[in-house]
């Protein structure tokens, strides 16, 4: 099988990481996997390395035709499953499927976010030309069908998000890392920094608690000037010693393994946190928000806990909570990684994926 994906963003995220980890996954079971993607270096170099076929195309959109012309000549006759990860990127498959009359190409798209379908004229026409659209969560399929889209509801399914594991990953020793006392309990935020990640409620929920033993080591990159503003709000609140903003770690899990919790204290709706499935993966409860995919797999109290978004006085108390009592982490973190394994592997996901593609080709012929 010939499975192509779609990816537009100019940068790495949740999204580019799920097409990548099922791009090598696909290739090792002896699929041809070829990537179309914006010339971004950060997206290229990753996927080249991975010995992963890539073509650069512009992607602009809706209206460009040019893109869906060149794709069209990439695919050619050849029975295939076009996997595109936004709408947008919809049209230009369908446009393609159009311009080379090539029957035995479906189309696939992946909803990566909690929006509203949108119902103009174009989108009307595009929800009669995909094959399938899989959400990564019931959120988020929820969200898309508030408007009423004209659709076909056989078309949709829930796939929930999945992580694909580093073979093997060390415990990196942040106690020594960041000089902290061997006493103090280390929580992490890892992802990317941006205002709807909710890191100004995390840090206003630390400056509620002064006495807790707690460090906090935030991973991740984002816009210049809001990780400018970001740190000054660390500085303000005299929270210095206490709070490591590291930027970006590509081996995330060595830090993952060496803290005792995670936060991951959004205050949008995610539509299938990615970072809550790293932590539980490891054994590590975390600490996350409600109104997102989250709540499909973790139960506050059992396998983590979860606040309300932007609560800055429930986030505190949660913090403090999970600080004071390290049989409740323990605990809950195995009950993480109890549900991850039996619930949210990668293998589990990866047989629902190929399912939704072997049925679409085999309804081509």
């Amino acid at each position: 099988m010939t499975i192509y994906h779609i990816i537009s963003n100019k940068v790495w995220g949740g999204g580019e990481q799920y097409a990548f980890d099922l791009c090598r996954r696909l290739q090792a079971d002896g699929h041809r996997v070829v990537v179309v993607c914006r010339p971004v270096d950060t997206i290229t170099t990753r996927m080249k390395q991975a010995g992963i076929e890539v073509h650069t195309l512009p992607l602009k959109g809706v209206a460009d035709v040019r893109s869906a012309k060149k794709l069209a000549a990439i695919v050619g006759k050849e029975p295939c499953v076009v996997h595109v990860h936004n709408f947008k990127d919809a049209f230009t498959a369908c446009y393609a499927r159009l311009f080379n009359h090539n029957g035995a190409m479906s189309v696939v798209v992946t909803r990566h976010l909690v929006r509203h379908a949108k119902t103009s004229l174009p989108y009307r026409w595009l929800y009669r030309h995909v094959d399938r659209v899989v959400f990564v969560s019931h959120v988020a399929m929820d969200a898309f069908l508030a408007t009423n889209p004209t659709i076909d509801k056989a078309k949709l399914c829930v796939v929930l998000n999945s992580i694909s594991l580093p073979e093997s990953t060390q415990a990196e020793d942040l106690h020594s890392m960041f000089s902290i006392d061997a006493d103090m309990v280390v929580a992490m935020y890892h992802g990317r920094i941006a205002p709807e990640k909710g890191l100004i409620t995390l840090i206003n929920a630390l400056t509620m608690k002064h006495n807790m033993p707690l460090h906090l080591v935030i991973i991740g990159s984002g816009d210049e000037t809001y990780t400018a503003f970001l740190k000054e709000k660390i500085k303000t609140k005299r929270l210095e010693g206490r709070v490591h903003l590291i930027g970006f770690r590509p081996n995330v899990f060595s830090y993952i393994r060496g803290a005792d919790f995670g936060v991951v204290p959004s205050i949008v709706p995610e539509s299938s946190s990615l970072a809550c499935m790293e932590y539980m993966s490891q054994g590590k409860c975390v600490i996350t928000t409600t109104g997102g995919g989250q709540q499909e797999y973790i139960t506050s109290g059992i396998n983590g806990m979860l606040v309300p978004p932007a609560d800055s006085h429930a986030l505190a108390d949660a913090l403090s909570m999970m600080t004071n009592d390290a049989a409740m982490r323990r605990n809950m973190g195995k009950a993480a990684s109890d549900y991850f394994q039996s619930h949210l592997n990668y293998d589990i996901f990866y047989k629902k994926i190929v399912e939704v593609y072997t049925n679409l080709r085999s309804s081509t012929y």
